[in-house]
């Protein structure tokens, strides 16, 4: 490609996609209203900031680019979920892990 036909692609770490029903998917981290949650009783609590909810995301898998593989159906800089636990679900509450 060109200098001028360059331009931004969404990739991924592999452990990132998984397969749900026979499809490739991802989930992608969708922030909640600013600053709260609403527990499963209804309650609302403050969240930890760079939460929210797991979208569950077809994706279609492309060339590896070095350690990561392109994805089409998500747009450059998407938050998804690395390493999703099988149980994770559409919708569910996800918060940042600290290292």
């Amino acid at each position: 490609l060109a200098a001028d036909e360059r331009r931004p692609v969404a990739a991924l770490r592999p452990e990132a996609i998984v397969e749900r029903e026979g499809k490739d998917v991802v989930f992608v981290v969708r922030p909640d209203a600013a600053g709260t949650e609403v527990g499963g009783n209804g309650a609302t609590e403050k969240k930890e900031a760079g939460g929210g909810r797991a979208v569950r995301t077809a994706v279609a898998t492309g060339a590896r680019i070095g350690d990561l593989v392109r994805v089409e159906g998500l747009a450059p800089g998407t938050r998804v979920v690395i390493n999703p636990p099988p149980a994770l679900a559409d919708g569910a509450p996800v918060a940042p892990v600290k290292k």
